[in-house]
């Protein structure tokens, strides 16, 4: 019986969205795992270090050796783009910034 190879790794996506207004700065992220069937989504207030999401990714990233984690993230505007960008570096995980903002509606969900 052949096996799907599609399902060997454990792999996680985390995909994030941005709010900032004057007042605050709204974080929204939904994690999807396939291979355990399982989805989680959250929004919250988060300071300008993005310390919250910082701390979300960290505790989120599976560090084993056949894990696969990575983080697609949408953006209104590029004002945080550097701060982002220099956050999930300093998380150590695969990320990329959404050029095609069509991904990030909800009329095929």
């Amino acid at each position: 019986m052949k096996e799907d190879k599609e399902f060997d790794s454990n792999e996680t996506l985390l995909v994030i969205t941005f709010k900032v207004t004057q007042a605050e700065r709204l974080v929204g992220a939904a994690f999807i795992n396939l291979h355990e069937r399982l989805l989680m989504i959250t929004e919250f207030a988060d300071n300008e270090h993005f310390s919250g999401l910082e701390s979300l990714v960290i505790q989120q990233n599976n560090t084993a050796a056949d894990s696969k984690f990575k983080v697609l993230i949408n953006l209104t505007n590029d004002m945080n783009r550097e701060k982002i960008q220099d956050t999930m570096q300093m998380c150590e995980v695969d990320f990329s910034f959404a050029d095609n903002k069509k991904d990030f509606t909800c009329a095929n969900i």
